[in-house]
Protein backbone atom coordinates (compact mmCIF):
# COMPACT_ATOMS: atom_id res chain seq x y z
CA UNK A 1 0.00 0.00 0.00
CA UNK A 2 1.37 3.40 -1.02
CA UNK A 3 0.94 6.42 1.25
CA UNK A 4 -0.69 9.19 -0.75
CA UNK A 5 -1.53 12.86 -0.37
CA UNK A 6 -4.32 12.75 2.23
CA UNK A 7 -2.46 10.84 4.97
CA UNK A 8 0.48 13.22 4.60
CA UNK A 9 -1.81 16.25 4.74
CA UNK A 10 -3.73 14.94 7.74
CA UNK A 11 -0.49 14.28 9.61
CA UNK A 12 0.85 17.78 8.89
CA UNK A 13 -2.30 19.47 10.17
CA UNK A 14 -2.59 17.14 13.18
CA UNK A 15 1.02 17.66 14.27
CA UNK A 16 0.69 21.42 14.13
CA UNK A 17 -2.74 21.73 15.78
CA UNK A 18 -1.71 19.40 18.62
CA UNK A 19 1.38 21.47 19.37
CA UNK A 20 0.21 23.92 22.01
CA UNK A 21 3.47 25.87 21.82
CA UNK A 22 3.09 26.45 18.07
CA UNK A 23 -0.55 27.45 18.46
CA UNK A 24 0.03 29.91 21.28
CA UNK A 25 3.07 31.50 19.65
CA UNK A 26 1.22 32.05 16.38
CA UNK A 27 -2.23 32.97 17.71
CA UNK A 28 -1.52 35.31 20.63
CA UNK A 29 0.92 37.94 19.20
CA UNK A 30 -1.38 39.14 16.38
CA UNK A 31 -4.33 39.36 18.78
CA UNK A 32 -2.29 41.45 21.21
CA UNK A 33 -1.19 43.67 18.33
CA UNK A 34 -4.79 44.21 17.30
CA UNK A 35 -6.36 44.84 20.69
CA UNK A 36 -3.62 47.06 22.11
CA UNK A 37 -1.52 48.65 19.38
CA UNK A 38 -4.25 49.09 16.77
CA UNK A 39 -6.91 50.36 19.16
CA UNK A 40 -4.50 52.83 20.77
CA UNK A 41 -3.05 54.07 17.47
CA UNK A 42 -6.55 54.62 16.08
CA UNK A 43 -7.01 57.36 18.69
CA UNK A 44 -3.65 58.91 17.81
CA UNK A 45 -3.54 58.65 14.02
CA UNK A 46 -7.14 59.12 12.96
CA UNK A 47 -7.81 58.62 9.26
CA UNK A 48 -5.29 57.21 6.76
CA UNK A 49 -5.97 57.46 3.02
CA UNK A 50 -9.56 58.46 3.75
CA UNK A 51 -10.39 55.55 6.08
CA UNK A 52 -10.01 55.00 9.82
CA UNK A 53 -6.69 53.63 11.03
CA UNK A 54 -8.40 50.44 12.20
CA UNK A 55 -9.83 49.81 8.74
CA UNK A 56 -6.42 50.58 7.29
CA UNK A 57 -4.34 48.28 9.49
CA UNK A 58 -6.55 45.26 10.27
CA UNK A 59 -6.07 43.60 6.82
CA UNK A 60 -2.30 43.86 7.23
CA UNK A 61 -2.29 42.40 10.72
CA UNK A 62 -4.41 39.49 9.43
CA UNK A 63 -1.74 38.82 6.82
CA UNK A 64 0.95 39.14 9.50
CA UNK A 65 -0.84 36.51 11.58
CA UNK A 66 -0.84 34.12 8.63
CA UNK A 67 2.89 34.65 8.19
CA UNK A 68 3.40 33.52 11.79
CA UNK A 69 1.80 30.17 10.97
CA UNK A 70 3.95 29.80 7.87
CA UNK A 71 7.19 30.58 9.72
CA UNK A 72 6.35 28.07 12.44
CA UNK A 73 5.66 25.28 9.94
CA UNK A 74 8.79 26.14 7.95
CA UNK A 75 10.83 25.79 11.15
CA UNK A 76 9.45 22.31 11.67
CA UNK A 77 10.36 21.52 8.08
CA UNK A 78 13.90 22.71 8.77
CA UNK A 79 14.13 20.43 11.81
CA UNK A 80 12.97 17.45 9.77
CA UNK A 81 16.13 17.71 7.70
CA UNK A 82 18.23 16.85 10.76
CA UNK A 83 15.98 14.37 12.50
CA UNK A 84 14.36 11.02 11.74
CA UNK A 85 11.03 12.41 10.54
CA UNK A 86 11.74 11.94 6.85
CA UNK A 87 12.82 8.35 7.41
CA UNK A 88 9.58 7.76 9.30
CA UNK A 89 7.60 9.32 6.46
CA UNK A 90 9.11 6.96 3.94
CA UNK A 91 9.39 3.84 6.09
CA UNK A 92 6.36 2.71 4.07
CA UNK A 93 6.04 3.01 0.29
CA UNK A 94 5.14 6.65 -0.30
CA UNK A 95 4.67 9.02 -3.19
CA UNK A 96 7.27 11.77 -3.19
CA UNK A 97 4.91 14.18 -4.97
CA UNK A 98 2.26 13.61 -2.29
CA UNK A 99 4.71 14.48 0.46
CA UNK A 100 5.77 17.70 -1.28
CA UNK A 101 2.21 18.78 -2.06
CA UNK A 102 0.96 18.00 1.46
CA UNK A 103 3.72 20.13 3.02
CA UNK A 104 2.81 23.21 0.99
CA UNK A 105 -0.96 22.73 1.11
CA UNK A 106 -0.90 22.34 4.91
CA UNK A 107 0.87 25.69 5.23
CA UNK A 108 -1.67 27.37 2.96
CA UNK A 109 -4.75 25.79 4.57
CA UNK A 110 -3.77 26.56 8.17
CA UNK A 111 -2.44 30.07 7.54
CA UNK A 112 -5.41 31.08 5.39
CA UNK A 113 -8.01 29.60 7.74
CA UNK A 114 -6.53 31.40 10.73
CA UNK A 115 -6.24 34.71 8.86
CA UNK A 116 -9.91 34.47 7.83
CA UNK A 117 -11.04 33.73 11.39
CA UNK A 118 -8.80 36.51 12.70
CA UNK A 119 -10.16 38.99 10.14
CA UNK A 120 -13.73 38.09 11.04
CA UNK A 121 -13.19 38.27 14.81
CA UNK A 122 -11.15 41.47 14.85
CA UNK A 123 -13.35 43.01 12.17
CA UNK A 124 -16.45 42.40 14.27
CA UNK A 125 -14.75 43.77 17.40
CA UNK A 126 -13.60 46.99 15.72
CA UNK A 127 -16.57 47.31 13.38
CA UNK A 128 -14.56 46.77 10.20
CA UNK A 129 -17.08 46.01 7.43
CA UNK A 130 -16.34 42.56 5.99
CA UNK A 131 -19.39 41.56 3.96
CA UNK A 132 -20.16 37.95 3.10
CA UNK A 133 -20.05 38.66 -0.64
CA UNK A 134 -16.36 39.54 -0.51
CA UNK A 135 -15.25 36.54 1.57
CA UNK A 136 -14.37 34.50 -1.50
CA UNK A 137 -12.12 37.24 -2.98
CA UNK A 138 -10.57 37.80 0.47
CA UNK A 139 -9.82 34.08 0.81
CA UNK A 140 -8.31 34.02 -2.69
CA UNK A 141 -6.14 37.05 -1.87
CA UNK A 142 -4.93 35.40 1.34
CA UNK A 143 -4.16 32.16 -0.50
CA UNK A 144 -2.13 34.01 -3.11
CA UNK A 145 -0.20 36.06 -0.54
CA UNK A 146 0.35 33.06 1.72
CA UNK A 147 1.61 31.01 -1.22
CA UNK A 148 4.39 33.55 -1.72
CA UNK A 149 5.31 33.51 1.97
CA UNK A 150 5.16 29.70 2.16
CA UNK A 151 7.43 29.37 -0.88
CA UNK A 152 9.91 31.91 0.50
CA UNK A 153 10.23 30.43 3.99
CA UNK A 154 10.25 26.89 2.62
CA UNK A 155 13.22 27.82 0.44
CA UNK A 156 15.08 29.21 3.45
CA UNK A 157 14.33 26.09 5.49
CA UNK A 158 15.64 23.86 2.71
CA UNK A 159 18.74 25.86 1.84
CA UNK A 160 20.15 26.52 5.31
CA UNK A 161 22.07 23.94 7.34
CA UNK A 162 22.78 25.70 10.64
CA UNK A 163 20.02 26.22 13.21
CA UNK A 164 21.47 29.45 14.58
CA UNK A 165 21.86 30.97 11.12
CA UNK A 166 18.37 29.81 10.19
CA UNK A 167 16.74 31.39 13.25
CA UNK A 168 18.58 34.68 12.76
CA UNK A 169 17.73 34.77 9.04
CA UNK A 170 14.02 34.00 9.43
CA UNK A 171 13.51 36.37 12.37
CA UNK A 172 15.35 39.27 10.72
CA UNK A 173 13.61 38.63 7.41
CA UNK A 174 10.24 38.41 9.14
CA UNK A 175 10.77 41.80 10.77
CA UNK A 176 11.91 43.33 7.47
CA UNK A 177 8.84 41.97 5.70
CA UNK A 178 6.51 43.36 8.36
CA UNK A 179 8.03 46.77 9.07
CA UNK A 180 9.30 47.27 5.53
CA UNK A 181 5.77 47.02 4.17
CA UNK A 182 2.58 49.09 4.30
CA UNK A 183 0.94 47.13 7.11
CA UNK A 184 1.06 49.95 9.65
CA UNK A 185 1.57 53.04 7.47
CA UNK A 186 0.95 54.13 3.87
CA UNK A 187 3.72 54.10 1.28
CA UNK A 188 3.97 57.90 1.29
CA UNK A 189 4.87 57.85 5.01
CA UNK A 190 7.91 55.64 4.43
CA UNK A 191 11.18 57.58 3.95
CA UNK A 192 12.29 57.77 0.33
CA UNK A 193 15.46 55.75 0.93
CA UNK A 194 13.36 52.88 2.36
CA UNK A 195 10.60 52.89 -0.25
CA UNK A 196 12.43 50.55 -2.66
CA UNK A 197 12.26 47.89 0.08
CA UNK A 198 8.52 48.40 0.41
CA UNK A 199 8.04 48.37 -3.36
CA UNK A 200 9.64 44.93 -3.78
CA UNK A 201 8.21 43.54 -0.54
CA UNK A 202 5.54 40.87 -1.26
CA UNK A 203 3.81 41.73 2.02
CA UNK A 204 3.14 45.24 0.69
CA UNK A 205 1.34 43.79 -2.32
CA UNK A 206 -0.57 41.28 -0.22
CA UNK A 207 -1.75 43.98 2.18
CA UNK A 208 -2.72 46.36 -0.61
CA UNK A 209 -4.60 43.57 -2.36
CA UNK A 210 -6.65 42.88 0.77
CA UNK A 211 -7.36 46.58 1.24
CA UNK A 212 -8.49 46.91 -2.39
CA UNK A 213 -10.91 44.00 -1.98
CA UNK A 214 -12.31 45.25 1.33
CA UNK A 215 -12.80 48.70 -0.21
CA UNK A 216 -14.20 47.04 -3.35
CA UNK A 217 -11.62 48.57 -5.67
CA UNK A 218 -9.91 47.12 -8.73
CA UNK A 219 -6.71 45.18 -7.94
CA UNK A 220 -4.48 44.32 -10.89
CA UNK A 221 -0.80 44.99 -10.27
CA UNK A 222 -0.91 43.35 -6.86
CA UNK A 223 -2.28 40.13 -8.36
CA UNK A 224 0.24 40.18 -11.21
CA UNK A 225 3.23 40.75 -8.92
CA UNK A 226 2.22 38.09 -6.40
CA UNK A 227 1.43 35.59 -9.17
CA UNK A 228 4.90 36.03 -10.67
CA UNK A 229 6.48 35.46 -7.25
CA UNK A 230 4.37 32.36 -6.63
CA UNK A 231 5.36 30.90 -10.00
CA UNK A 232 9.08 31.49 -9.49
CA UNK A 233 9.52 30.90 -5.75
CA UNK A 234 6.98 28.08 -5.73
CA UNK A 235 8.79 26.23 -8.50
CA UNK A 236 12.11 26.47 -6.65
CA UNK A 237 10.54 25.40 -3.34
CA UNK A 238 8.81 22.37 -4.87
CA UNK A 239 12.00 21.35 -6.68
CA UNK A 240 14.16 21.53 -3.54
CA UNK A 241 11.57 19.80 -1.35
CA UNK A 242 11.22 17.03 -3.91
CA UNK A 243 15.00 16.65 -4.05
CA UNK A 244 15.17 16.31 -0.27
CA UNK A 245 12.52 13.58 -0.31
CA UNK A 246 14.37 11.80 -3.14
CA UNK A 247 17.50 11.49 -0.97
CA UNK A 248 15.54 9.52 1.62
CA UNK A 249 13.76 7.20 -0.81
Amino acid sequence: MTVGFWPFLFREILVFTRSKVDLWLTVIPPLLTAFFFVSAMDNVVGNVDGISYVNFVVPGVALMSAMGFIQSMATRMFNEGFGQSLKEYFSMPAQRSSYVLAKLVAQLVLSTAYALVYLLAVGMFFGVPVGLRIWLPVAAALLLSNAVMASLFTLIALLMRDMGAYLVTTNVLGQLLIWGSTIFYPLDAIPRYLRPLALINPVTYGVELLRCILLQKLCVWQVVYLSVLVASLGFMAVSLLSRRAAKVL
